[in-house]
């Protein structure tokens, strides 16, 4: 930067002036871009919103007064440049006096720094014009001509220099133009630095690049920080072995994370990645808050509602499963959990399989002993259906109807007595020794079942 930029120390004592090397030059020249860096002692000295001004007198006494800046290269960091006009090139020889001069919006003078430089001789120029003063402001010009000179005459001479002020500004900004030093709205732009947008940056047509991804801790260290100003933090981050706090499982180490903003500044999703294990958590934001995470299925371990699948691990469906094929396999007999089969009568849909138990662990049963018992409902009904209960070592076979939640038991078959009918109306049932049997014309005729 020594090369580059003229350094000017706001701290300098006023009675030595500072010789700009950048600004010597030879008579003639004209459009040179110079670099200046100011500073205020050690540290940058902030020209943000502030007006910049080289005040100067050649050796020919004529005054010079240059406010265009070119560039501001970095307001916080005080580096800027200024195009500097031919103008100042008039006259050989030493600088007389001059100033850099910083103003604000008030245009009251905040620091004024004294500058020297050196303007040589040109002997191949043939005719040299005599130097003349110049404002590069157009209404500095006219304000100053109208405050020296009086009258209709006058006032055309300070007009014409006006005019001159004028010409002198059009021409840099033509050279500005062709050299590509400006970005022109309706035109092709190439920008070669880093460029900072502070407001929102509309695109009509897609980015066409890549969007880079930032470092997080460079701009939050808690995704807490995030959640209150989502737009702020819009886009792509990564996060190494520092870690980011009040992630999906309290700290996030080695992980991408994307912010996405919703309508408002405090709505919209955080999504994390983790780098090793491949799981990705997506945070609900709303108010400002983050609701809750949700960690994102992976495919590959994902039950899908086509083809064919494996599940492994114990499954417990609360809702009720309905198949349009047969199971292929054994249906598991459960060790009831019913106190009492009364209960059974409001429940059956729900209760509905094989089970097994013992009139110790069941009330109401029909008898004593351990048993099997299989729940039947009429389909959707809990209070409808039959209950069938056979019970071990072969000591009675008992069938339970339910109807409107009432529960009559018939015996169909007990050892002690193989040959009981039950018969109600035409139609009938009845235990033998050669198996059930039927009847529908009131115990005619039986065939076995």
């Amino acid at each position: 930067m020594a090369n580059k930029y003229a350094v000017i120390d706001t701290q300098i004592n006023q009675m030595n002036a500072t010789l700009i090397e950048q600004l010597n030059g030879r008579q003639g020249d004209g459009g040179r871009v110079v670099y200046f860096s100011i500073r205020d002692g050690n540290s940058p000295y902030d020209i943000s919103n502030k007006t910049i001004s080289i005040i100067a007198k050649d050796a020919q006494g004529k005054v010079k007064v240059i406010s265009t800046v070119n560039n501001i290269i970095s307001a916080v960091g005080g580096l800027f440049s200024m195009v500097i006009p031919s103008a100042l090139y008039q006259a050989s020889g030493n600088i007389e006096e001059a100033y850099l001069k910083v103003y604000d919006n008030s245009n009251v003078v905040i620091t004024s720094i004294p500058i020297t430089f050196t303007v040589l001789a040109n002997n191949v120029i043939l005719t040299s014009n005599a130097s003349s003063d110049y404002i590069d402001s157009v209404q500095e010009a006219v304000n100053q001509a109208n405050k020296l000179i009086s009258g209709i005459s006058d006032n055309v001479k300070a007009q014409s220099i006006a005019y001159d002020a004028l010409k002198s500004s059009l021409a840099l900004m033509t050279d500005q133009i062709n050299s590509q030093q400006v970005a022109l709205k309706n035109g092709d732009n190439s920008f070669s630095g880093t460029n900072l947008f502070n407001n929102t940056a509309t695109f009509s047509v897609p980015i066409n690049g890549a969007t880079q991804s930032r470092y997080a801790l460079d701009y939050f260290s808690d995704i807490n920080k995030v959640v209150t100003n989502m737009k702020t933090y819009v886009g792509h981050y990564f996060v190494g072995s520092v870690p980011v706090t009040n992630g999906p499982n309290g700290n996030i180490l080695y992980a991408v994370v994307e912010v996405i903003a919703g309508n408002t500044s405090t709505t919209g999703i955080i999504r994390v990645v983790s780098q090793f294990g491949g799981v990705q958590y997506t945070g609900l934001v709303d108010g400002g808050v983050l609701k809750k995470w949700v960690a994102n299925a992976d495919d590959s371990n994902t039950v899908h509602r086509t083809g064919n699948e494996t599940v492994a691990g114990n499954k417990n469906n609360t809702g009720i499963q309905t198949f349009t094929q047969p199971i292929v396999g054994s249906v598991a007999s459960r060790w009831t959990s019913i106190k009492d089969v009364n209960l059974l009568t409001s429940s059956m849909t729900t209760n509905s399989g094989i089970w097994y138990g013992s009139t110790t662990t069941v009330a109401n049963m029909p008898k004593d002993g351990y048993f099997f018992m299989e729940v039947q409902p009429v389909p959707g009904s809990e209070v409808e259906g039959f209950i069938r209960v056979t019970y071990i070592g072969a000591s009675g076979l008992y069938i339970g109807k339910v109807s409107s939640g009432k529960l009559t038991w018939v015996q169909l078959y007990n050892n002690e007595n193989t040959d009981k009918t039950f018969i109600s109306g035409n139609y009938g049932l009845r235990v033998t020794t050669t198996g059930i049997q039927k009847t529908s014309d009131g115990g005619s005729n039986w065939t076995n079942i």
